[in-house]
């Protein structure tokens, strides 16, 4: 039997991206994401998820998304649990494996920096040894 565990999702951001580091030094990134879906009856349902983002990604999300952005998210789902005040808790979430930004001045910046990326992988490849 085959497992899939893929997501893409594209909303707006509920709340500003926070980033912190874990005890090992890796960065960690925390967001909010509302998608919304139109019914046949003209209505919309609305979904909250929490989106975590890991490592230099989790810097960029910081420095270019913000409370309302829009993003389109890659990765996939995690079942968390734990116990707060003698409850136990759980809730999914979303972890993202890519985070593209969508609105104009965003989605630039990030394609500059993709090429910067680009350009820097072909000086290394030139390099002799």
């Amino acid at each position: 039997m085959i497992n899939i565990n893929k997501v893409f999702l594209a909303g707006n951001l509920t709340r500003d991206v926070v980033v912190r580091k874990t005890k090992g030094g890796l960065k960690v990134g925390d967001f909010g994401l509302a998608i919304n879906r139109k019914k046949k009856d003209g209505t919309e349902d609305v979904c909250f998820l929490d989106v975590t983002v890991w490592g230099d990604q989790a810097d960029l999300c910081e420095q270019y998304l913000a409370k309302g952005k829009p993003a389109l998210v890659e990765g996939y789902i995690r079942y968390e649990t734990w116990e707060s005040e003698g409850q136990k808790k759980s809730k999914h979430k979303v972890v993202a494996s890519k985070v593209e930004f969508l609105s104009a001045q965003e989605r630039q910046a990030q394609i500059e920096l993709e090429g910067e990326d680009d350009r820097q992988a072909d000086i290394e490849e030139d390099v002799p040894f």
